[in-house]
Protein backbone atom coordinates (compact mmCIF):
# COMPACT_ATOMS: atom_id res chain seq x y z
CA UNK A 1 0.00 0.00 0.00
CA UNK A 2 1.32 3.68 -1.05
CA UNK A 3 -0.36 6.49 0.12
CA UNK A 4 0.86 10.26 -0.37
CA UNK A 5 0.58 13.82 0.81
CA UNK A 6 -0.29 16.26 -2.15
CA UNK A 7 0.86 19.79 -1.52
CA UNK A 8 -0.97 22.52 -3.29
CA UNK A 9 1.30 25.01 -4.80
CA UNK A 10 1.03 28.09 -2.83
CA UNK A 11 -1.27 29.54 -0.57
CA UNK A 12 -4.55 29.61 -1.55
CA UNK A 13 -8.36 30.59 -1.26
CA UNK A 14 -10.27 28.02 0.11
CA UNK A 15 -12.20 28.52 -2.82
CA UNK A 16 -9.63 28.26 -5.05
CA UNK A 17 -8.65 25.21 -3.19
CA UNK A 18 -11.75 23.09 -3.95
CA UNK A 19 -11.94 24.47 -7.68
CA UNK A 20 -8.01 22.85 -8.08
CA UNK A 21 -8.47 19.49 -5.81
CA UNK A 22 -11.23 18.30 -8.72
CA UNK A 23 -13.43 16.17 -6.12
CA UNK A 24 -16.44 14.83 -7.37
CA UNK A 25 -20.20 15.46 -6.18
CA UNK A 26 -20.73 14.04 -2.81
CA UNK A 27 -17.51 14.49 -1.21
CA UNK A 28 -18.44 15.75 2.68
CA UNK A 29 -16.72 18.71 4.12
CA UNK A 30 -16.52 20.14 7.27
CA UNK A 31 -16.03 23.53 7.86
CA UNK A 32 -15.12 25.06 10.84
CA UNK A 33 -15.10 28.86 11.81
CA UNK A 34 -15.53 30.93 14.96
CA UNK A 35 -18.83 30.74 15.29
CA UNK A 36 -20.04 27.39 13.79
CA UNK A 37 -18.94 23.85 12.55
CA UNK A 38 -20.46 22.34 9.61
CA UNK A 39 -21.46 19.26 7.69
CA UNK A 40 -21.59 19.64 4.38
CA UNK A 41 -21.56 18.16 0.91
CA UNK A 42 -19.81 19.27 -2.19
CA UNK A 43 -21.81 19.63 -5.01
CA UNK A 44 -19.38 19.74 -7.85
CA UNK A 45 -18.80 23.79 -8.05
CA UNK A 46 -20.04 24.73 -4.10
CA UNK A 47 -20.59 23.49 -0.43
CA UNK A 48 -24.27 23.11 0.57
CA UNK A 49 -25.45 22.39 3.61
CA UNK A 50 -29.81 21.27 3.90
CA UNK A 51 -30.24 24.61 3.78
CA UNK A 52 -28.07 26.02 0.97
CA UNK A 53 -24.46 26.91 -0.16
CA UNK A 54 -22.14 27.96 2.55
CA UNK A 55 -20.81 31.03 3.12
CA UNK A 56 -16.93 30.66 2.84
CA UNK A 57 -16.12 33.76 4.94
CA UNK A 58 -14.27 32.94 8.11
CA UNK A 59 -13.85 29.39 7.52
CA UNK A 60 -10.19 28.52 9.08
CA UNK A 61 -10.07 25.09 8.58
CA UNK A 62 -11.67 22.61 6.24
CA UNK A 63 -11.84 18.76 5.81
CA UNK A 64 -13.18 17.32 2.11
CA UNK A 65 -13.33 13.98 1.92
CA UNK A 66 -14.41 10.88 0.05
CA UNK A 67 -13.47 7.54 -0.67
CA UNK A 68 -10.18 8.68 -2.56
CA UNK A 69 -9.01 11.82 -1.14
CA UNK A 70 -8.91 13.52 2.22
CA UNK A 71 -8.27 17.37 1.66
CA UNK A 72 -7.46 19.75 4.27
CA UNK A 73 -7.25 23.20 4.18
CA UNK A 74 -5.78 25.45 7.24
CA UNK A 75 -5.92 29.50 6.82
CA UNK A 76 -2.88 31.37 7.16
CA UNK A 77 -3.94 34.80 6.97
CA UNK A 78 -5.40 37.49 4.16
CA UNK A 79 -8.36 34.63 3.27
CA UNK A 80 -5.71 32.05 2.31
CA UNK A 81 -4.17 29.04 3.61
CA UNK A 82 -2.13 25.69 2.59
CA UNK A 83 -3.61 22.76 1.36
CA UNK A 84 -3.03 18.89 1.12
CA UNK A 85 -4.59 16.27 -0.27
CA UNK A 86 -3.61 13.08 1.49
CA UNK A 87 -4.74 10.47 -0.76
CA UNK A 88 -3.50 6.84 -2.40
CA UNK A 89 -4.02 8.37 -6.39
CA UNK A 90 -1.03 11.30 -6.69
CA UNK A 91 -2.15 11.71 -10.57
CA UNK A 92 -5.64 13.07 -9.63
CA UNK A 93 -4.31 16.37 -8.19
CA UNK A 94 -2.30 17.27 -10.98
CA UNK A 95 0.37 20.16 -10.58
CA UNK A 96 0.37 19.32 -6.50
CA UNK A 97 4.06 17.89 -5.00
CA UNK A 98 3.35 14.50 -4.32
CA UNK A 99 5.63 12.97 -0.79
CA UNK A 100 5.37 9.38 0.00
CA UNK A 101 3.97 8.57 3.53
CA UNK A 102 5.97 5.63 4.68
CA UNK A 103 3.43 3.45 5.04
CA UNK A 104 3.73 -0.41 6.38
CA UNK A 105 0.18 -1.43 6.71
CA UNK A 106 -3.44 -0.24 6.86
CA UNK A 107 -6.22 -0.34 9.07
CA UNK A 108 -10.10 0.48 8.46
CA UNK A 109 -12.40 1.87 10.81
CA UNK A 110 -15.46 3.81 12.45
CA UNK A 111 -16.29 6.60 14.45
CA UNK A 112 -19.92 6.26 16.02
CA UNK A 113 -21.60 9.46 15.10
CA UNK A 114 -23.62 11.34 18.04
CA UNK A 115 -27.03 10.67 17.68
CA UNK A 116 -29.74 7.94 18.85
CA UNK A 117 -32.53 9.34 16.96
CA UNK A 118 -32.62 10.58 13.32
CA UNK A 119 -35.10 12.87 11.88
CA UNK A 120 -35.28 13.21 7.89
CA UNK A 121 -34.90 17.21 7.19
CA UNK A 122 -34.87 16.29 2.79
CA UNK A 123 -33.84 13.43 0.66
CA UNK A 124 -30.07 12.85 1.53
CA UNK A 125 -30.13 15.26 4.55
CA UNK A 126 -31.16 13.96 8.47
CA UNK A 127 -30.72 15.74 11.76
CA UNK A 128 -28.86 13.07 14.36
CA UNK A 129 -30.41 14.46 17.58
CA UNK A 130 -29.01 13.91 21.26
CA UNK A 131 -30.48 15.33 24.36
CA UNK A 132 -26.83 16.46 25.30
CA UNK A 133 -26.89 18.16 21.98
CA UNK A 134 -29.18 20.79 20.10
CA UNK A 135 -29.18 18.35 16.64
CA UNK A 136 -26.63 17.94 13.45
CA UNK A 137 -27.42 17.97 10.59
CA UNK A 138 -25.77 15.46 8.34
CA UNK A 139 -25.40 14.75 4.34
CA UNK A 140 -27.14 11.21 4.76
CA UNK A 141 -30.40 9.31 4.87
CA UNK A 142 -31.59 8.31 8.37
CA UNK A 143 -31.21 5.01 9.68
CA UNK A 144 -34.85 3.32 9.72
CA UNK A 145 -36.29 2.32 13.11
CA UNK A 146 -38.33 -0.53 12.87
CA UNK A 147 -41.79 -1.06 13.90
CA UNK A 148 -42.14 -1.27 18.11
CA UNK A 149 -38.39 0.62 18.94
CA UNK A 150 -37.99 4.22 19.83
CA UNK A 151 -34.52 3.81 18.17
CA UNK A 152 -33.04 2.93 14.85
CA UNK A 153 -30.74 -0.81 15.38
CA UNK A 154 -27.99 1.02 12.91
CA UNK A 155 -26.49 3.86 12.95
CA UNK A 156 -24.22 6.56 10.94
CA UNK A 157 -20.86 6.45 11.19
CA UNK A 158 -17.72 8.16 9.59
CA UNK A 159 -15.46 5.67 8.11
CA UNK A 160 -11.41 5.87 8.08
CA UNK A 161 -8.40 4.24 6.98
CA UNK A 162 -5.18 4.79 9.50
CA UNK A 163 -2.22 4.52 7.29
CA UNK A 164 0.77 2.80 10.12
CA UNK A 165 4.34 2.90 9.95
CA UNK A 166 6.91 1.32 11.66
CA UNK A 167 10.04 4.03 13.25
CA UNK A 168 13.30 3.18 13.92
CA UNK A 169 12.73 1.67 17.26
CA UNK A 170 10.22 -0.99 15.92
CA UNK A 171 7.80 1.12 17.04
CA UNK A 172 3.81 1.06 15.47
CA UNK A 173 2.38 4.16 14.95
CA UNK A 174 -0.32 6.09 12.88
CA UNK A 175 1.33 7.93 9.99
CA UNK A 176 -1.74 9.46 8.45
CA UNK A 177 -5.80 9.10 8.81
CA UNK A 178 -7.78 9.54 5.86
CA UNK A 179 -11.07 10.01 6.51
CA UNK A 180 -13.45 8.10 3.95
CA UNK A 181 -17.14 8.93 4.27
CA UNK A 182 -20.43 8.28 5.84
CA UNK A 183 -21.90 5.53 6.47
CA UNK A 184 -24.78 3.36 8.33
CA UNK A 185 -23.18 0.51 10.27
CA UNK A 186 -24.79 -1.73 12.90
CA UNK A 187 -23.42 -1.29 16.45
CA UNK A 188 -20.78 -4.04 17.65
CA UNK A 189 -20.13 -4.02 21.16
CA UNK A 190 -16.86 -5.61 22.82
CA UNK A 191 -15.40 -5.90 19.44
CA UNK A 192 -11.66 -5.62 19.27
CA UNK A 193 -8.81 -5.05 16.02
Amino acid sequence: MTAYWCIAPGPLTLADTLGAAGRPAGAIAFLSSATAHQVTRWDGKVLRTARGPCELTGVFSARLFDGETDLRWLHDGGGRGRAVAVTENPGAHSGWAAEEIPVTSTVDGEYALWGGRFEAIMPGWCRALEGRLNGVELPADPPETEAGQDFPSRYLCLRYREYLTIDEFGNTGVAEERLLGLAETTPTYGETR
